[in-house]
């Protein structure tokens, strides 16, 4: 009888883990159901097994849902495409074996928080290693827009919190439905309150603001890159010899640029933005260059955010800047991209956004991957941010995940968000983050992409509370650890 019972509880718990990996994997592809019954099953799984069981099988399996749902999503090479979306599963493991291994020691009726609040406290500890914001639960609900309006309130941790929540109330019913039936139904009212808040939150109230007419530009730089920034992502420094071979190309691509961009005027822009490093631009011509975006904008009456990246002869790593130069032709500022990717040879930028008074409105800037870090976006939100422009450079495999995880910094400043792309979806939200307008664009494609903006800032407190919104879940996890151990000490029956 025991081997049966063994056998029966081994064969559930594979089957747990079975789906709760292909529901991982699925939840990664953005289907929308996937995450909630992904966390459901994984948690059935750790707890009905043995600990010293149960958490390395599920921490695996965990990491290898990351692995297998990130190919070809993630730009990397070698080691790192296996080993960064592998160790970011293994430690998005962390609030199943917390759940395992310290909820029988909360008071009783609160072990229903452990799993959510553990999985708030896990993505801010990823962010702060340094891996931005991939594998967040919120991505997943990118179409429930009304569900993530409580963005505006903490940011990932609003769905991480309801999803979470769900996965420990519906295992409760599964464990003691009696007893879980009262928690279940107060959870149904609370979510079904917030999402018709949301609902409320997205109706168009108020009439739509006119706004302003941004132009994305982005033009094919294949040629120059393979010549340029290209070697220098693959380990290479530029010499002086190559580098002044490549100046008539980087001339040209630039000029390029600046027939698209007086295009872009024409057809009614007040603010034209190149994708990232869309223009290839040896150190050298960079002044004579600069100067002929000046002169455009003074005659045009233009403002330019001017996307490139810079290359000097010796030198391993790139300037991935943007420069932004007003309708009179002055430079105005220069932002130098504070995130760089894993693999992106680029100077490291000092991590302040940069706010842009326009007569238009206030604009907010960053580049591409910075976007993955909500507390350097959220500069923009306590900055008064009227829109958020953020020049990319994506890949096919991270389209669209990539833009849907822009949009979420701007649900959470309350700032419009343009987004232009090369080799990916080109996105327009305003700040509630409703689509109003997207393009697809592939590498090697040039594109004049305009957009009436909206400029009508949205409320939105979560650019206030994001320092502390991690630390706050952290701390209400070791009270209920602590009250439990102080006021009901008791040891597990098995662990």
């Amino acid at each position: 009888m025991k081997t049966v019972m063994k056998t029966k509880w081994a064969l559930l718990g594979l089957w747990f883990l079975g789906c709760g990996f292909a529901m991982h994997m699925v939840g990664n592809a953005m289907w929308v159901a996937a995450p909630w019954m992904a966390l459901l099953l994984m948690l059935r799984f750790v707890r009905d097994t043995p600990a010293k069981i149960g958490l390395p099988l599920g921490a695996a399996g965990w990491a290898l849902a990351h692995y297998a749902g990130w190919q070809g999503v993630l730009p990397l090479g070698g080691w790192m495409q296996w080993a960064l979306p592998a160790a970011v599963g293994a430690m998005a493991f962390m609030p199943f074996a917390i759940d395992r291994l310290l909820g029988g020691y909360v008071p009783q009726g609160t072990r229903w928080l452990v799993l959510p609040l553990g999985w708030v406290v896990t993505e801010a500890a990823i962010r702060l290693l340094g891996f931005g914001t991939w594998g967040a639960l919120a991505y997943s609900q990118h179409g429930q827009l009304a569900l993530l309006q409580g963005m505006a309130v903490l940011g990932l941790a609003w769905p991480a919190l309801v999803i979470g929540a769900f996965a420990s109330i519906a295992n409760g019913l599964w464990e003691q439905p009696r007893r879980t039936l009262g928690l279940a139904v107060a959870y149904g009212l609370v979510l079904a309150i917030t999402v018709i808040a949301g609902l409320a939150r997205l109706h168009p109230s108020e009439p739509q603001d006119q706004g302003v007419r941004i132009a994305g530009v982005v033009v094919d730089n294949r040629e120059a890159f393979r010549a340029t920034w290209g070697p220098l992502n693959n380990g290479r420094v530029l010499d002086a010899d190559a580098l002044e071979q490549v100046r008539p190309t980087a001339k040209a691509l630039f000029a390029n640029l600046m027939e698209h961009t007086r295009s872009a005027v024409a057809q009614g822009a007040g603010i034209v933005v190149w994708s990232e490093g869309n223009a290839l631009v040896p150190a050298m011509d960079e002044a004579q260059l600069l100067s002929q975006a000046r002169q455009l904008a003074r005659e045009e009456r233009v403002w330019l955010f001017i996307a490139m990246a810079v290359m000097e002869p010796g030198l391993n790593k790139a300037k991935n800047t943007v420069v932004v130069i007003d309708d009179r032709g002055t430079v105005v500022d220069r932002y130098l991209k504070s995130h760089p990717t894993p693999s992106e040879a680029s100077v490291k930028g000092d991590g302040l956004m940069r706010i842009i008074e326009t007569p238009h409105g206030r604009i907010a800037l960053a580049i591409c991957y910075d976007f993955d870090y909500p507390e350097l976006i959220a500069q923009a939100g306590r900055a008064g941010a009227d829109v958020l422009l953020d020049p990319s450079w994506d890949s096919p495999g991270m389209t669209p995940l990539h833009s849907h995880m822009a949009v979420a910094r701007s649900i959470e400043t309350g700032a419009a968000l343009f987004r232009p792309v090369n080799d990916g979806l080109s996105i327009a939200t305003d700040g509630k983050g409703r689509t109003v307008s997207s393009l697809s664009v592939t590498y090697g494609q040039s594109v004049v992409w305009t957009v009436q903006m909206p400029m009508k800032r949205q409320w939105a407190v979560y650019p206030w509370v994001e320092p502390f919104v991690g630390a706050v879940a952290a701390g209400m996890m070791a009270a209920l650890l602590a009250c439990g151990m102080l006021l009901a000490p008791r040891r597990r029956a098995s662990v």
